[in-house]
């Protein structure tokens, strides 16, 4: 800036994020189809982690091995059923 206030050069920078905005898009919707394709297979599925402990499973995963969900790491036992 001059004496006087008035402006004499500015400089900037201007980046292109479209290939980077593009590829996020892309891999939040691979994401969700993952989830999908996840969740509702009627194949057992689930993810552990570096112990083995299980992470998460699917509901065929629950059904098959008789357990409601994960929770801690561990598969939490379905309710006993109600005796007629």
């Amino acid at each position: 800036m001059t004496d006087r206030g008035h402006l004499v050069k500015i400089a900037g920078t201007m980046m292109d994020e479209t290939e980077r905005v593009e590829t996020e898009r892309v891999r939040i919707e691979a994401e969700a189809q993952f989830e999908i394709g996840f969740e509702q297979s009627a194949n057992a599925n689930g993810n552990g982690n570096a112990n083995g402990s299980p992470v998460r499973v699917n509901a065929a995963a629950c059904a098959l091995l008789g357990r409601v969900a994960v929770t801690r790491g561990q598969l939490t036992s379905a309710p006993a059923a109600p005796r007629a």
